[in-house]
């Protein structure tokens, strides 16, 4: 292949990369839309406003607890051979576990605390509900970054595709079905997170299957935080 024919390949493969990035997050976008434009019409005001505190907690601690560590497959997975690449995101598994777990428990024990401060009781058991989530969804938020490193952005597309219509389904679903209220909406998003556990630690590891384990070992200077 000539240089020019080589360039313009390399081109035309990260303008399909970039697109399939933008799709993913246009699907995320979506589904929030979705969800808030549905349960903000079928729900009591009272409720709705429940679920979206659930939710804003949610994620304005994942940011505190998640440590970055998200953001450290790219870092990591680029600079290491595909076959000390499962190791590598074995490692960084463990530690979200391990930071899902304090989450976890600092949202059941700490719901009434919560709860207080933001001035609605009908939150608190909601949050124990919820409690189990940051287990679940925390362990595969490096799931879009593990498939972008190895060139298969098609299928962070289909991740975001599957487990948004888990989101939606299981947020959606038991309200105007079911009738279930803030505490329907809420397991329905515990069960869809489960699915979209299972679902992305399928894909981080599928494309390990065929290749060699090498374990990583971790220079002093991998510990600093990453840029």
């Amino acid at each position: 292949m000539s240089v020019v024919a080589n360039r313009a390949y390399n081109g035309c493969s990260r303008t399909v990369q970039a697109f399939w990035l933008a799709l993913a997050n246009l699907l995320s976008v979506s589904a929030t839309f979705i969800i808030a434009a549905v349960l903000s019409r079928v729900m009591p005001p009272d409720d709705y406003g429940t679920y979206r505190q659930v939710i804003f907690v949610y994620y304005t601690l994942l940011i505190v607890f998640s440590c970055g560590l998200p953001r450290a497959y790219s870092y990591f997975l680029a600079r290491v051979p595909i076959e000390e690449g499962r190791d590598v995101v074995c490692r960084l598994s463990i530690a979200l576990i391990a930071f899902a777990s304090i989450f976890s428990a600092s949202l059941f024990f700490g719901a009434d605390v919560i709860a207080h401060a933001l001035g609605n009781v009908a939150l608190a058991p909601n949050l124990r509900y919820f409690a189990v989530t940051p287990i679940l969804l925390m362990p595969v938020l490096g799931v879009e970054s593990i498939l972008t490193v190895y060139g298969k952005t098609g299928f962070v597309a289909v991740y975001a595709l599957i487990s948004r219509f888990f989101m939606i389904a299981g947020a959606v679903v038991p309200v105007i079905v079911f009738d279930a209220g803030v505490s329907g909406a809420v397991f329905g998003f515990v069960a869809a997170s489960a699915l979209s556990c299972a679902a992305g630690w399928k894909l981080a590891f599928f494309f390990f299957s065929r290749t060699s384990y090498s374990k990583h070992h971790f220079l002093q200077c991998d510990f600093y935080f990453f840029p």
